[in-house]
């Protein structure tokens, strides 16, 4: 975390808070989000620092780190309640790596869930009852509402997926090619102690299993009032810990 290296001039701020009679926040992060100030940033001399460069870059020549790129993880190799392994994709080839030790996974609040729930970790049902179609029919609903009026007064044109995908087929290829979101996805895989927790908070292991962390947004129990890079980073940070502490008692 960095303080900004534009910052808004005092003067201007000062005038700013006096005629709003809003109070100064110098550390959004404390206890009171209240206030007019400047946010910290996941910067290093103004360029955004993502966690490649804070941790992998500068130790990427260590022989017991390697680093793949372009790899998809299909699912996690599970024997007995416990992790044997990770299956991949890459550069077209199909992949099993072995492990003998502990396995964390990172792949964030879409592709964790995805990942546990391809390994027949978890209620098996869930994927059952999983409807792909509510988002087809989130896009027919869209079209009515936009055909219907006032908004049929504005004449508009449908720009996506646009007047030639029609029928449910097309609508979810569509979907498959180019959803994404905008927004800050969490909780998937949420710690806790409810029926709906995933993993254990005193160690970010899954329940059930003898030697698998996950440590992404997707063990967060609810949305932050703020951006989640910087707290996803701590949780790693936080995991890593978690392994060490054994290791050093």
């Amino acid at each position: 975390m960095a303080a900004p290296r534009i910052r808004t001039p005092s003067a201007t701020h000062s005038s700013r808070r006096e005629t709003l009679q809003l109070p100064h926040n110098s550390d959004f992060n404390g206890a009171s989000q209240l206030g007019l100030g400047v946010y910290d940033v996941t910067q290093k001399n103004g360029i955004r620092f993502s966690s490649y460069n804070a941790f992998l870059e500068p130790v990427r020549q260590r022989k017991n780190l390697t680093i793949w790129t372009g790899a998809d993880l299909r699912r996690l190799l599970v024997d007995r309640g416990r992790v044997t392994g990770v299956e991949m994709v890459r550069k077209g080839e199909t992949l099993q790596v072995q492990c003998s030790g502990e396995v964390i996974l990172s792949a964030g609040a879409i592709g964790t869930p995805m990942a546990v729930m391809q390994s027949g970790i978890g209620p098996a049902k869930t994927l059952q009852q999983a409807d792909i179609e509510v988002f087809v029919e989130g896009i027919k609903l869209a079209r009515r509402i936009f055909a219907a009026e006032p908004m049929a007064d504005l004449k508009g044109r449908e720009i996506l997926p646009g007047p030639g995908v029609q029928s449910d087929a097309d609508i979810l290829a569509y979907l498959r090619a180019e959803a994404l979101t905008v927004y800050h996805p969490v909780g998937t895989a949420k710690m806790g102690h409810d029926s709906l927790s995933v993993v254990e908070p005193a160690s970010l292991k899954v329940r059930d299993m003898q030697n698998l962390r996950i440590a992404d947004a997707s063990i967060m129990p609810t949305l932050l009032g703020g951006n989640t890079n910087a707290p996803a980073i701590m949780i790693g940070e936080k995991c890593a810990r978690m392994i060490l502490e054994p290791q050093s008692a």
